[in-house]
């Protein structure tokens, strides 16, 4: 079950561990009786499953002060957002949800950072509400869309946690709350100023990652008690099948990494004029996507010296 896929080398990870959106992923994160939220796959499963229903309209109603009831309608939609250009980037959010009253809902969790995530949640939260209406509607019929983001890096330079941005009068101040509304709850600053804020049930209950933190949410009792005890449902058959599609997954993040990384060190030759061009991009590219040294070396044909020389040109 455990077996590596591709060109996933000995030297890039041990047999228990694997890269995954730039974490390391422990196998046994995925034998142990509780299996962390913080794992996309495993959030979004939790999340979108029928049966949970009440644990995602506490989530909602927890941050972003909605009101909802149980018995509520919260439809989940189609995740992918559909380009309006020909071959155009066509993104897939986490959890795509609609509310009986129209509004929508982004919800979104990312582990590692991936820069630019302001800018990519911004194209999502305008994509989701440029959708709602078709040539020819009135955009009275337009509805308020939320992108709620939980995050496990720094997003904005502040001590807060919870960031909401929505459109503001810059004279006035007047904040349009009718429109777009982007909320960032920044767990590792949670983490990191856990004694300043006061105790976050839900944010406790995404940064548990072992047994201990479970078992002390368990003892308190509550909707979050029933959540640890949903969560001790999975099978392990389950957590397997989380384990391999994630390790898809890092194949493919590694792939990409090392094409995006290709892509933008031959950008950075061209623009600076620098003669290194692919060569540059490529070794750039497989140190980006975790190789080690002697493998970069070997791929890209190179010797320790070059290598260096690379090294030192990219860190400028």
């Amino acid at each position: 079950m455990n077996q590596k896929l591709g060109s996933l080398s000995k030297e890039f990870v041990s047999t228990e561990d694997y890269l995954y959106n730039g974490i390391i992923l422990n196998r046994k994160d995925f034998t142990s009786k509780y299996i962390p939220l913080k794992y996309d796959v495993v959030f979004k499963s939790f999340f979108s499953d029928k049966d949970n229903k009440k644990f995602l309209v506490s989530l909602l109603n927890h941050y972003l002060n909605l009101n909802l009831s149980i018995d509520d309608e919260v439809l989940l939609l189609n995740t992918e957002l559909v380009s309006n250009k020909y071959k155009g980037k066509n993104p897939r959010l986490d959890l795509r949800l609609r509310l009986e009253d129209g509004q929508e809902i982004d919800l979104e969790i990312q582990v590692e950072n991936h820069y630019n995530l302001i800018k990519r949640i911004e194209y999502y939260n305008s994509k989701m509400y440029s959708e709602q209406i078709k040539e020819g509607e009135d955009y009275s019929e337009l509805r308020r869309v939320i992108s709620l983001i939980f995050v496990f890096h720094d997003v904005f330079k502040n001590d807060l946690y919870i960031n909401n941005i929505l459109p503001t009068h810059i004279e006035t101040g007047e904040v349009i709350k009718d429109s777009r509304w982007m909320c960032y709850i920044e767990l590792g600053k949670y983490l990191k100023y856990r004694e300043k804020y006061e105790k976050d049930e839900w944010a406790e209950l995404l940064v548990a990652e072992n047994e201990t933190d479970f078992n002390k949410i368990l003892e308190g009792g509550g909707i979050m008690a029933d959540a640890v005890k949903k969560i001790k449902e999975y099978t392990q058959e389950e957590k397997d099948a989380y384990w391999d599609d994630m390790m898809k997954k890092a194949e493919l993040d590694r792939l990409s990494n090392f094409r995006g990384a290709t892509r933008a060190a031959e950008l950075r030759g061209r623009n600076e004029g620098i003669k290194l061009g692919k060569a540059e991009g490529i070794v750039f590219g497989l140190l980006m996507a975790g190789l080690s040294d002697e493998e970069v070396i070997k791929k890209a044909n190179i010797t320790e010296s070059d290598l260096e020389k690379y090294k030192e040109e990219l860190s400028k």
